[in-house]
């Protein structure tokens, strides 16, 4: 049966029958009620029907099977006002790896499937069964066909998250400057050589002299 519903003038799907499709909207965008007069009607697998009383009465019921007798119908009247005949099924229909939500006919995915269908796998799952990447990778083989393999480690501490130059975060993103190196004038964190290191040409600061106190001067002269 192609979706609809065919209606009976007697009870219990006798009498002559005749096919009725969905409702059409009118120029209001608003579906424009067919009137139907009915003992029985056969809704096809996977429908509903919304109906109503007659003409500017407000009772509605939804009909989610087929109905032997409309009189068993909660309407104040015999004459059937036809609003709607839906899907109750998602289109498309849902994968094993997810169940059709009647309130939005749309998917609900298991977790680590995601698709309208749940037919892939999430950002960070991977395989058949969408397992979950490990932890402590920023990017991994992720999706259905993927491998899991870590592409890009998480690293602890990445400068980058707090303007270091060439240290650390650590707690409360402050910045913990490699050896040899200070905050540059410009106000870049741990841009600048201390005192005492030099830049080398592989981008590292080197320590090149100590600072020696006088002090020291006359304890080596002997004079002290």
């Amino acid at each position: 049966m192609s979706p609809g519903m065919t209606l009976y003038s007697g009870v219990l799907y006798s009498g002559l029958a005749s096919y009725s499709e969905a409702p059409v909207l009118n120029g209001t965008d608003r579906v424009q009620p067919s009137q139907v007069t009915a003992g029985s009607f056969v809704l096809a697998d996977n429908m509903y029907a919304v109906f109503g009383g007659s003409s500017g009465s407000n009772d509605r019921v939804v009909v989610w099977s087929s109905v032997p007798d409309t009189s068993q119908l909660p309407l104040s009247s015999t004459t059937l006002s036809l609003y709607d005949i839906k899907s109750s099924t998602c289109n498309p229909t849902c994968s094993s790896n997810g169940i059709c939500s009647p309130s939005t006919k749309t998917c609900v995915c298991a977790p680590g499937f995601n698709g309208t269908s749940c037919e892939f796998c999430a950002s960070g799952f991977f395989g058949l069964t969408c397992k979950q990447c490990l932890s402590g990778c920023d990017q991994c083989d992720d999706g259905i066909q993927g491998t899991g393999r870590c592409l890009k480690k998480t690293i602890i501490g990445d400068p980058e998250s707090c303007g270091c130059v060439n240290g650390q975060c650590g707690n409360g993103d402050q910045c913990v400057c490699n050896a040899g190196w200070k905050d540059g004038s410009d106000g870049k964190k741990c841009s600048t050589c201390q005192d005492g290191f030099y830049l080398t040409s592989s981008g590292d600061c080197q320590g090149i002299f100590f600072i020696v106190t006088e002090a020291c001067l006359l304890n080596d002269a002997g004079f002290l």
